[in-house]
């Protein structure tokens, strides 16, 4: 199946549903291939507007700082009220504005259900189709975009590679600005492969070309520490260990011991050396990152927060819920000063005492925290943001602790809400983490069938998250 895609900006064929039909098809089936074309006319203007940019911005690149892909910390709360540190793989850089993000949202606004047919009775037809399909109109969806970000990111990693007269190739130091962020798109879309054949791609040219100067060094620390990312989220620790010490030695050497960025690589090693379970290692490099914030930021800046909240949860591992507790009290007593009690990142401190708190059967406190995140949550983010839905599931989890199912069943009923009606919504753990919490409501209200009816449907998103993961 050949399907064209026109215009580049945005194309016909994501808003119709035959079209997007097809290629479902094409993509499900073992038989059949989808190509994917943009016309020769459609694919040069994307190219020479991805060329564009570059000479606009390439050359001046090589001496400005870039920001390092972001490792945000997440603190997951299951259905049973714990919490695990994690890190977003879905955090990235340079992705708002621009050619190169501008194009990926027109292409791949895959919304079936939104999509439309010429014919009233074929549109009928198509979308209940569509819903019918194994997941449902998410995984529909899911499918397509998965396949066409594969053929764009090939597409432009392919052009910024090329020969010299491709975009981006106007210097090997502007070639490797574009690779660069065609990396961080790689990352923030999951496609770690790709962001690590790019980023590796962007070192050797650096290696090459970048002088002694200070600002290019720092480039090349950058660069070091996007990739010692992508070995992280694909697990290779050690190799990511590898690229950070070479960060590390870099931004020591460059910027001294004051500066946030050396800050930012000693906590990225400390997560490692945490999800290898080094806990010792872990708590002194997140030790140093917060002696290097404080000179160089001072004491009460917000960034000495996520160090704090690392802290707390490498205590959280070594079972030593007194001190995690200090820790994350720290950590709100900064972003109170500095941010104020109704900033979302304050929120998100109480949301992560609340749940500490929950796990030491603290549980007024834990209300507390909890009755706080969701105000400011409500207030600063709205009523249907997903960070609003899990301050509603976790004061489920304590109502039903208080033993008031009746309470629990409204929190959770409402997160669910806001959870189905994201992207993708109805396929997430956390989605299947609500089901589960449902169906225990369920059976403290005897209420045995919703309760069956819960766990069926938690059991059959965490099947297909399975299945689409391998």
């Amino acid at each position: 199946v050949l399907q064209v895609m026109t215009p580049w900006r945005r194309p016909y064929a994501v808003s119709r549903l035959w079209c997007l039909w097809e290629m479902y098809c094409a993509v499900r089936l073992v038989e059949a291939r989808l190509v994917v074309r943009l016309p020769p006319s459609q694919q040069q203007a994307l190219l020479a507007a991805l060329a564009a940019e570059e000479t606009q911005d390439g050359e001046e690149s090589v001496e400005e700082e870039e920001e390092d892909l972001s490792v945000a910390l997440t603190l997951r709360s299951s259905a049973g009220g714990g919490a695990d540190l994690d890190m977003d793989t879905q955090q990235g850089v340079a992705l708002s504005g621009g050619t190169l993000f501008s194009a990926a949202q027109g292409l791949f606004c895959v919304q079936a259900q939104a999509a439309e047919a010429s014919v009233a009775e074929d549109q009928d037809n198509l979308r209940a189709a569509v819903r019918q399909t194994l997941g449902g109109t998410a995984t529909f969806n899911q499918a397509l975009q998965h396949h066409l970000r594969s053929w764009y990111l090939n597409l432009v990693a392919t052009a910024v590679s090329a020969d010299p007269g491709n975009p981006g190739s106007g210097s090997p130091l502007s070639r490797a600005h574009a690779l660069m962020r065609v990396g961080n798109l790689a990352f923030h879309w999951g496609d770690l492969e790709q962001a690590r054949r790019l980023y590796s791609q962007v070192l050797d040219i650096q290696r090459r070309e970048l002088g002694p100067q200070p600002p290019q060094q720092s480039l090349l620390a950058h660069t070091y520490h996007n990739l010692a990312a992508v070995h992280t989220a694909q697990g290779q620790y050690q190799r990511a260990l590898e690229c950070y010490e070479q960060a590390r030695g870099l931004r020591e050497r460059v910027l001294g011991d004051r500066h946030p960025d050396l800050a930012a690589t000693l906590n990225s090693m400390g997560l490692v050396y945490h999800r290898q379970g080094r806990h010792q290692g872990a708590t002194e490099l997140f030790e140093q990152a917060l002696a290097v914030q404080w000179r160089g930021l001072g004491k009460q800046h917000p960034s000495t927060a996520t160090t704090y909240h690392l802290l707390a949860a490498v205590c959280e591992s070594q079972s030593q819920p007194d001190r995690a507790m200090e820790h994350h009290r720290q950590a709100l007593a900064v972003r109170e000063a500095a941010l104020g009690p109704d900033h979302p990142d304050t929120a998100a401190t109480h949301h992560r005492l609340a749940l500490l708190c929950h796990q030491q059967l603290q549980v007024e406190q834990a209300l507390q925290h909890h009755t706080q995140a969701l105000r400011v949550r409500r207030q600063a983010l709205g009523p249907h943001h997903l960070d609003t839905a899990a301050s509603h599931g976790g004061l489920a989890q304590v109502y039903l602790t208080l033993r008031q199912p009746e309470r629990a069943l409204k929190e959770a009923e409402t997160a669910l809400d806001i959870r189905l009606a994201a992207p993708h919504g109805e396929l997430q753990r956390a989605t299947a983490d609500l089901y589960r919490l449902l169906a225990r409501i369920h059976m403290a209200l005897d209420q045995l069938a919703a309760a069956q009816k819960a766990y069926t449907r938690a059991l059959a998103i965490l099947r297909s998250s399975s299945s689409s993961s391998s």
